[in-house]
């Protein structure tokens, strides 16, 4: 994050934005944006404690609290179970932009980049890839 007092030397593309604004960019629908809001909060729980994420760690038994022992496994599979879906969309979404920006790269007479296995790989529905190739056939690839 850029400081209050060097926003001013900073280029507005160097200044971080909130995490919201990551996540509207992916352009997903709605339904999807607030899945993976909920992931992330929930994450960001574990990453930065808080009371809700360290529930799984404790159990209250009469007037005592009680640090449960061996929880990480199914507290880790139960994360795992409820947010599958996002979380396969988030590894899609990742690999997906590599793979498209590695297959652009054959275009190119760049031997020490080229991949021809990238090749084998189908492309076609993602919308990033009909883009690029769109953009390709009018000419505007440089």
């Amino acid at each position: 994050k850029v400081g209050k007092d060097e926003k001013e030397m900073t280029p507005n593309s160097h200044v971080a934005l909130e995490p919201k604004e990551y996540r509207n960019a992916l352009g997903l629908p709605e339904d999807k944006r607030e899945v993976f809001r909920e992931l992330y909060d929930h994450l960001c729980g574990i990453c930065h404690p808080t009371a809700f994420s360290l529930t799984f760690l404790w159990e209250r038994e009469g007037g005592w609290i009680q640090i449960n022992k061996g929880q990480d496994e199914a507290f880790i599979r139960a994360l795992c179970h409820k947010y599958e879906e996002a979380i396969s969309l988030a590894f899609s979404l990742s690999v997906t932009m590599s793979a498209v920006c590695l297959n652009a790269l054959n275009w190119f007479p760049l031997p020490e980049v080229r991949c021809a296995e990238i090749e084998r790989w189908k492309f076609d529905d993602i919308p990033a890839w009909r883009k690029a190739q769109a953009r390709a056939s009018g000419g505007s690839v440089h």
